[in-house]
Order: C-alpha cells, then structure tokens, then sequence
C-alpha cells in the first residue's frame, strides 16, 4: 500500500476547486513565472512571515537585521526594491506594537514552524494518506492555554465571523487534537500590507482568537 502526503494548502484547494487541484497537484501544472513582473502579494507575505520566524527564534536584531540587509530577498535591491522596503517597515512597525501594547507580554513561546503529519482516518483508492502541515507558532498563555498562531499580511483586517469559517485554523486545530494535543484556541496575527504614513490610517496590526469545539472539529 502506498503513502499519499496532502499538505493542508492542498487540501484546501480540493475543498475550493477539485479542478484546480487536480491540476495543480495531479498534472503538475503551475503558473507561469514572468520575469520583472511586478511582485505579489504572496512574496510580501512570504517575506515578512519570514522575518517574523527570525524574530521568535532569534530576536529583534536579527529579525531587523535580515529585513535591513535585504538577504531575505536575495535577488532584490533593498535601496530600489518597493516590496522589501514595505515588508521592512512591516516588521518594524510590528516590533514597535509588541512594545507598546505588550501584546506578547503573557506568551510563553513552545514553538516555531512545527510541522505536523496526522494520518487521514480513510483510505485514497487503496492509499494511505498522511495530512501534513507546518505551524507558524505554538505558544501558551499566562492561564495555561494551548494555542496556536498564524501570521499573515492583509490589505484589510478579515471580520471575526469570517476567520471563524477559515479552513487552515479548523484543520490545524483537528490535527493538533488528533496527535494528542489539543489547544483552546487558534489566533490570526494579521498585519496590513500598508507603509505607515501620516496620511495612512491605523490600525495596522490586530489579533482575533477563534475557539474550536469538538463537534465542530469532528464535523471538518
């Protein structure tokens, strides 16, 4: 019998478009990459979740270090490049909220980009299949509770009812039930993609805590 690894984004996708997953994955067909085409969005993201990572493993410095040096962006030019100057500012600004709101300040960090592997509880055409996934944080709070946190970049902070229905907070928190260690709560750490001017309106960073019950979770 073979082994069949889903990563959560995939399973995602199946959930969204069975035919775009069934191209994505199974054909193995991507988007074009065009060269000096304007940078996405998901690079912005992609470079300030990786600036966040520096920041919990090894601290301010070297999390301002990185983002000022421009290594996160190897290809990029930290005087010209728009994007990384943004995602600089993103993280500063970020630092500058922790201290000001000590919004960190009851967390004890447990962990940084855990990756998860749950096997699914049913078979894939005779396959075992594995759903595997990768954390961004895992921490505790000053009352005991295990929770998990997801970073992300926004234009526009998500409503509460809506992060509620997010797919990746649900499955992670089923993961975590199933090998064991549940957790009280899944927390969105979100972050406007906007450079913080005089003519640029708060609030640019913001938190939402999002609880998962066990029949909700059964029901996923």
């Amino acid at each position: 019998m073979a082994v069949r690894r889903f990563r959560q984004s995939e399973l995602k996708c199946f959930k969204q478009c069975p035919r775009q997953w069934w191209l994505q994955y199974l054909r193995g067909l991507q988007k074009k990459q065009v060269e000096g085409a304007p940078v996405s969005k998901a690079s912005v993201g992609t470079l300030y979740h990786k600036a966040l990572e520096i920041y919990y493993l090894e601290g301010e410095a070297a999390a301002l270090e990185e983002v000022g040096s421009g290594r996160l962006w190897k290809t990029a030019d930290p005087e010209q490049d728009k994007a990384l100057n943004l995602v600089q500012r993103m993280v500063e600004g970020y630092i500058d909220w922790l201290k000001e709101t000590g919004a960190d300040a009851q967390w004890e960090v447990l962990a940084v980009e855990r990756q998860l592997e749950v096997p699914w509880p049913t078979l894939m055409h005779g396959d075992e299949v594995i759903l595997t996934g990768r954390i961004d944080m895992e921490i505790r709070d000053a009352w005991g509770g295990h929770k998990i946190v997801d970073t992300k970049s926004v234009m526009n902070f998500d409503q509460a009812d809506l992060l509620y229905l997010n797919d990746q907070g649900r499955t992670y928190a089923w993961m975590m039930r199933e090998l064991g260690e549940p957790v009280s709560g899944f927390v969105h750490n979100q972050a406007r993609r906007v450079m913080r001017t005089k003519t640029a309106t708060p609030q640019f960073y913001n938190r939402v805590e999002v609880n998962y019950n066990d029949e909700l979770l059964d029901n996923h």
